[in-house]
């Protein structure tokens, strides 16, 4: 459920409550029930504003938009998990507005102090930043994280913007030589033009000081990383369906085709080989997705997918690798994907 408050003219609540995969009594273990969101904003005008609470991290645009219902593929795009590990939400508050450069273009930014990632689950590792997510309920290492992001739109249908995110992760440790920290820095564009639409994100990690001493497999943590994805849907609604059947295919009803392409590398600088791991750089995977979904109504999606998976490194059969980090879990395959969405 979301919760929306108009407070008053200028104080403004909003907040999602989720509940995931059964709760927190999950018989496979992963269920949670958590806040996503909370945020209360005060307005001062459409330049300036001042918002504050648990937000969602403006990495790139597929964490703030990231909801089942608006997206026409089944799984988040793996830059989007992975590198920027949606969904992110963190404690802190900024200020955020739009702007005018001119009569056809505008400029929206938004930028927070925030409470910043943590090693509490263990070093920044081959599978990427996810365990790295940090509390909302406190600073774990009593130094803050910043994150920021600009979007230009010089036009109606087209947007470019970029993104930035700083934190400590880890104090200064004997085995680290200084504190670590995490620097993300992302690349996400919106085209459309008639039912066509091309959108993508790309990212860039660089991990100082990451020795990852305990994590198996890892004597050296990753320094970079480096995903991205590109996107093409059509949409479109043959004009037969709505005369034979209308009261299936209405005026708000359309299908979309869908074409993705994805590439994550999370050891760009090979570390982990480079100090003797005989594993070397385990996570270097491709993907291909192929979707048709159609919309009875905007808010309401029925999903099918066909992906391709390849693992391209040279753990390429070895554990533990894998989407999910999970043993045996190897990327090499395809499937098919089904997923219905809904608001209501």
């Amino acid at each position: 459920p979301y919760i929306y408050a108009d407070i008053t003219e200028r104080v403004k609540f909003a907040a999602e409550i989720e509940l995931e995969r059964g709760g927190t009594d999950a018989p496979q273990g992963n269920g949670e029930f958590k806040i996503e969101f909370a945020q209360l904003d005060y307005l001062v005008n459409e330049l300036l504003n001042i918002r504050a609470g648990v937000l969602l991290m403006p990495v790139g645009k597929f964490n703030l938009l990231h909801d089942t219902p608006l997206n026409d593929l089944v799984d988040r795009p793996m830059v989007s998990r992975i590198i920027i590990p949606s969904t992110w939400f963190e404690s802190g508050a900024g200020i955020y507005g739009t702007l005018y450069p001119t009569t056809l273009s505008k400029i929206d930014y938004e930028l927070y102090a925030v409470n910043g990632v943590s090693s509490t689950a263990g070093a920044i590792t081959d599978l990427g930043v996810r365990s790295e997510r940090g509390s909302i309920s406190r600073d774990r290492d009593d130094n803050k994280g910043v994150v920021g992001r600009v979007a230009f739109s010089p036009m109606l249908g087209v947007e470019v913007a970029t993104s930035g995110y700083h934190s400590q992760f880890r104090p200064t440790m004997a085995t680290t030589g200084g504190q670590s920290a995490l620097n993300l820095f992302a690349v996400d564009w919106t085209l459309q033009r008639g039912p066509f639409e091309l959108i993508g994100e790309s990212a860039w990690a660089w991990i100082t000081n990451n020795g990852a001493t305990g994590v198996a497999g890892n004597g050296v943590g990753p320094g970079k990383m480096f995903g991205y994805y590109i996107q093409g849907n059509y949409h479109f609604m043959p004009d037969i369906l709505r005369k034979v059947a209308p009261s299936h295919f209405s005026e708000a009803s359309t299908f979309t085709f869908t074409l993705r392409w994805e590439q994550v590398d999370t050891d760009t600088d090979n570390r982990s080989l480079a100090a003797g791991n005989t594993l070397g750089n385990r996570r270097e995977l491709d993907r291909l997705t192929v979707g048709l979904n159609f919309r009875p109504i905007e808010d309401t999606v029925f999903k099918l997918n066909w992906q391709y998976n390849t693992q391209n490194d040279n753990a390429r059969g070895l554990v533990p690798a894998g989407d999910l980090g999970v043993t045996n879990s190897r990327m090499d395959g395809d499937g098919f994907l089904l997923q219905m969405a809904t608001y209501f």
